[in-house]
């Protein structure tokens, strides 16, 4: 299990379509069920669909105001978060997906 691997065999773990804090609270339970020790693997929401870009100041927010996420997951004062250009240019077209980006 992944458990029982190297922490330094991964890296990030990205969750694609990220929509809410409850999506990057979900991956941290689970590395916890599953008994991977500390530190876990990093963890980064991946916001793609232009409502998602939209909403995801809000979704960084909500996950920052949760002191135990804040004091034990968050790997020296930084989080990593990945923006998609490719679904949401789909979804809303090229200059609303760029301007959500910016």
């Amino acid at each position: 299990t992944i458990a029982k691997l190297p922490l330094d065999s991964f890296g990030t773990y990205v969750i694609s379509m990220a929509q809410t804090a409850s999506d990057v609270l979900a991956v941290r339970l689970f590395q916890k069920e599953f008994g991977v020790a500390s530190p876990m693997l990093r963890v980064a929401p991946l916001f793609e669909t232009l409502d998602d870009l939209n909403n995801a100041a809000g979704s960084l927010k909500t996950l920052f105001s949760c002191e135990e996420y804040r004091n034990n997951h968050i790997v020296g004062g930084v989080q990593e978060v990945m923006i998609g250009y490719s679904d949401s240019g789909k979804d809303a077209g090229r200059l609303a997906a760029a301007w959500a980006q910016y």
